[in-house]
């Protein structure tokens, strides 16, 4: 995992985004519907005055494969979101997305977050697997109407990240 670094998305970094994001893979894993490069182009814009959301780039070598971003970040309860955690599907399956997920719940760590919370699909196994290892445990199941109008069995997984006397409930 040496190659692989995580750096903070910078304004040329939209039209990846736009590719990743309109991958039919990375589209219907998420059920996503596509965008437009204009989408991120004002996503980009908008999220480096964001004092609530950080966006990070994953790179293996000097070649762009995914993308993780975390919200929630000015919320006063310590809890950070992980909004979107999608890899180039050719990347997958690798462990690179656990070792990019790792480095960045340590940086949440350095900055004083108590616990990460996410959603994602129950079909999504080897999603599933790389929480899992992150340290992330199901506290809820739902079912949610997604962006594409799918209707989608999902999870809510949280994860401690500052060991402290809160504990979550496990289903």
């Amino acid at each position: 995992m040496d190659s692989i670094t995580v750096k903070r998305v910078e304004p040329g970094d939209s039209n990846f985004l736009y590719q990743l994001m309109n991958t039919p893979q990375i589209m219907s894993a998420l059920n996503e519907l596509p965008t437009s490069r204009d989408n991120w182009t004002d996503a980009v814009a908008c999220w480096e005055t964001d004092d609530d959301e950080l966006d990070f780039i994953v790179w293996s070598g000097d070649r762009q494969i995914g993308w993780l971003a975390f919200n929630g970040l000015s919320a006063p309860d310590q809890t950070v979101y992980l909004k979107m955690a999608a890899i180039l599907p050719e990347y997958q399956h690798r462990g690179i997305g656990t070792h990019a997920l790792s480095r960045l719940l340590d940086v949440m760590k350095e900055k004083n977050f108590a616990r990460a919370i996410l959603f994602t699909n129950q079909e999504n196994e080897s999603a599933l697997r790389c929480y899992q290892k992150c340290g992330f445990k199901v506290t809820e199941k739902l079912t949610q109407t997604m962006t594409d109008g799918t209707v989608t069995r999902r999870y809510k997984m949280e994860c401690i990240i500052n060991d402290g006397d809160e504990k979550i409930r496990l289903i």
